[in-house]
């Protein structure tokens, strides 16, 4: 869904890009637990392996890298130890960096509640296009779960 502002990637009650994951983790692409977005009723509950790598991602179409300025997310943290990392795929193949979201630049998780986590895409170094978006552990230890929801990408130039 595009508006003046940018694209929505996934609202748990609105997906506009395919959600789907991998690894032995726990996921619920269909959480009702938590919710984000006003009269919502869903986001996708991560809970990573402990000892193995894991990933909630979101499929979608083509789209230039160009384009957008940021993408943002708004993250439930259920312990101060959440982490993961973000990157971006063409065909299935990585394109650019991936990002690790950590505690460290917000001084800390606001356990128990929504935290805004907004990245600018100039950091991910993306050379053209993308189509899916991939959320995965940052490392194969163990982190407490978190729900994920209103995942966006804004506009370059609304």
């Amino acid at each position: 869904e595009k508006d003046k502002k940018g694209i929505l990637v996934f609202d748990g009650d609105h997906e506009a890009w395919t959600p789907s994951s991998w690894s032995h983790g726990q996921y619920d692409l269909h959480s009702t637990a938590q919710n984000h977005t006003p009269g919502g009723h869903q986001s996708v509950y991560v809970q990573f392996p402990d000892g193995e790598w894991g990933a909630v991602q979101f499929a979608g179409p083509n789209h230039k890298a160009a384009e957008f300025k940021t993408i943002s997310m708004w993250v439930y943290p259920t312990g101060c130890d959440i982490e993961y990392r973000v990157r971006f795929e063409l065909n299935g193949s990585q394109v650019g960096v991936e990002r690790a979201v950590t505690a460290v630049p917000r001084h800390g998780w606001q356990v128990n509640q929504w935290n805004r986590v907004e990245l600018p895409l100039a950091d991910f170094q993306i050379p053209g296009s993308f189509d899916r978006i991939v959320l995965n552990s940052n490392s194969p230890k163990a982190i407490s779960p978190f729900y994920i929801d209103d995942i966006y990408l804004s506009l370059a130039h609304p």
